[in-house]
């Protein structure tokens, strides 16, 4: 199977590994092969000394094997220089301080990662998309560091590794299919100072501003203080991590969120399940203060996790936990090359699932998983991952971000139009 290809009901055994890839596995019995979820889930079994499955394994992606070098140094563009690199076109839009796998098939690739081994162990990514027409120009895409990586083994090359730094394309020669040569800006982002701070003559008083000095501040400028503050670093940071709280009922794997607003902002990003051109669109701005308000204005007003194909709601983002120290929604790449972004919940519902539950290539060590199905129009939503027997939680679902589109939920007035537009 092509890996490039986001075809998601192909399965193919690979010949090195014995696996069965985690796509899905199509069925010669049609639809009637197709199982009600409810029937099954109620029969995972779990022992009495099963514990809470440790979220650090998942992000080590142990199912690549055991054969991956670590690979020292560190490598960080100054910004606003311009670079030389080769450029990788890849399936989805990725963002600084993503994790990422990659199980590598295609020989150009390959040699492209052999050449920058050689290097400082850095490429660039850049999303592949249907809406970019043939030139790349202009596109923002991120620089990727290796950061452990396998000999060349049967013709494949498997590595981890980590986005850096967003770059824009100035100028790319295309040297196959796969990747480009490219010259690119390494991008900056730029942080609002707070309108405040010119106002007060001592540094140490910068830094650490009273609300008494902000309030009399506030009185010499044209509008309120409450204004400004929404376009505060610091309060957005404070509202985003209280409205995490609040859609994971105070969960304490969630407080792991950066706090930092840059960062959190692309961590945001990472973590919502959002369509390639909301990730595009946040991935462009320049300005952690836009993506945070943007990011909190969906987080909002957008509940409902639905089948991209029909509209059925599968979950809801009162579901999402994560099982990945990294955030609920992880890079996983299966045997073919093909990488999902993958959104973990504890709930689903109007899904189906054909098959019987394996544990081969499994993403999460201790658990066998099973593809499912959107009940409506049978569109490849994700899989269900239930335990082996050792591991809490007992049973839980794995969404395909592709495979998804979230919708507003019930209660907001969706006539309007305008609730629905983020403002930055």
């Amino acid at each position: 199977m092509d890996p490039d290809s986001d075809e998601s009901d192909d399965s193919q055994l690979i010949d090195d590994d014995d696996v069965v890839s985690s796509h899905s596995n199509d069925s010669s019995d049609g639809q009637n092969a197709f199982a009600d979820m409810d029937e099954i889930v109620g029969n995972v079994q779990v022992s009495s000394d099963a514990k809470a499955f440790d979220i650090n394994v998942a992000g080590r992606h142990e199912y690549l094997g055991n054969n991956l070098d670590a690979v020292s140094g560190f490598t960080f563009y100054e910004e606003n220089s311009v670079q030389k690199i080769p450029v990788m076109k890849h399936q989805t839009v990725s963002f600084p301080g993503q994790k990422m796998p990659f199980n590598l098939i295609h020989q150009s690739l390959i040699a492209m990662v052999m050449s920058v081994m050689e290097g400082d162990k850095t490429f660039g990514l850049v999303a592949d998309l249907d809406h970019y027409n043939e030139s790349v120009k202009g596109c923002i895409g991120v620089t990727f560091q290796v950061m452990n990586c396998s000999p060349v083994v049967q013709g494949r090359c498997k590595l981890t590794g980590m986005c850096r730094q967003r770059f824009k394309i100035i100028e790319a020669t295309k040297i196959n299919e796969h990747v480009l040569n490219a010259t690119v800006m390494i991008l900056s982002d730029k942080l609002i100072v707070p309108f405040y701070a010119s106002m007060v003559s001592n540094s140490r008083d910068r830094t650490k501003c009273s609300s008494r000095r902000k309030l009399n501040a506030s009185i010499r400028t044209p509008w309120p203080t409450f204004v400004y503050e929404q376009y505060s670093a610091d309060k957005l940071v404070e509202s985003i991590h209280a409205q995490l709280m609040e859609l994971c009922h105070g969960r304490e794997e969630q407080t792991k969120a950066p706090l930092d607003p840059l960062t959190l902002s692309y961590w945001v990003a990472q973590n919502l399940p959002l369509v390639d051109q909301q990730r595009t669109f946040l991935l462009n701005l320049d300005c952690p203060v836009q993506r945070l308000r943007w990011e909190l204005h969906f987080m909002a007003k957008c509940s409902r996790i639905c089948c991209c194909t029909c509209g059925m709601e599968v979950s809801n983002t009162s579901s999402v936990f994560s099982m990945n120290t990294d955030g609920p929604q992880g890079a996983y790449v299966n045997p073919d090359g093909y990488m999902h972004d993958t959104l973990t919940v504890h709930s689903a519902a109007n899904l189906l699932t054909r098959d019987l539950p394996t544990d081969r290539f499994s993403w999460f060590p201790g658990y066998k998983w099973v593809c499912v199905y959107c009940h409506s129009c049978l569109a490849h939503i994700g899989w269900r991952f239930d335990s082996a027997g050792d591991c809490l939680p007992p049973c839980f679902w794995g969404l395909t971000r592709k495979a998804l589109i979230t919708m507003p939920g019930h209660d907001v007035d969706i006539e309007s139009g305008s609730e629905l537009r983020p403002i930055i």
